[in-house]
């Protein structure tokens, strides 16, 4: 059985994001992500795919799994960037990760977006507390809002919902996290 749902359109906000990477230059795009991973990640990692489809060869998706606790997130961070070619773009799956990535990032010396460029895909309302600014993604609160009141009246009133899925776009909210790639990456450990 096949329930309507109310989610947020992950696929294109990563397929948007991968090519906001990829205009600036990067080749290797690192994506973090729980462990247990669920219908969004995959999402997000088709879109990132395709994007880097659009780049031709050599420019590569590395996937990094953690189980969102700070350590796991380091221990994740320590594996990307002991890699020979290692990741010059991040892109978070979670904001759990945010925190934990910036001050494992800043424990080494690296600096965003100088060495990595990084960009979250959910949102939280603390990311207007950054300066600079976070380059992140929002989904329309009214539109969800509205789709999951009309999913819910449905079901109060006839015992099921008739209304389709709705898939709620998700918008860039641009900031200053994504730089150019850097032309020798910095930060890779031997």
């Amino acid at each position: 059985m096949s329930l309507p749902y109310v989610a947020k359109d992950w696929e294109p906000a990563a397929l948007h994001a991968g090519l906001q990477i990829l205009r600036h230059g990067h080749r290797n795009l690192g994506m973090f992500e729980f462990v247990q991973r669920g219908a969004g990640a995959l999402l997000i990692e088709n879109g990132l795919r395709r994007a880097l489809a659009t780049a031709g060869n050599g420019a590569k998706l590395l996937l990094f799994k953690d189980d969102r606790t700070p350590a796991s997130v380091a221990q994740a961070y320590d594996a990307a960037f002991h890699l020979k070619d290692r990741p010059t773009a991040l892109v978070l799956t979670s904001s759990n990760h945010l925190l934990t990535s910036l001050s494992w990032l800043v424990s080494q010396g690296i600096a965003v977006p100088r060495d990595v460029s990084l960009t979250v895909l959910p949102y939280d309302t603390w990311y207007s507390e950054f300066y600079p600014p976070l380059s992140h993604y929002k989904s329309n609160t009214k539109i969800f809002a509205h789709g999951m009141a009309e999913r819910v009246l449905e079901l109060v009133e006839h015992g099921r919902v008739i209304r389709k899925s709705l898939a709620v776009p998700v918008e860039f909210v641009a900031g200053a996290t994504i730089g150019p790639a850097p032309s020798v990456p910095s930060g890779a450990r031997t």
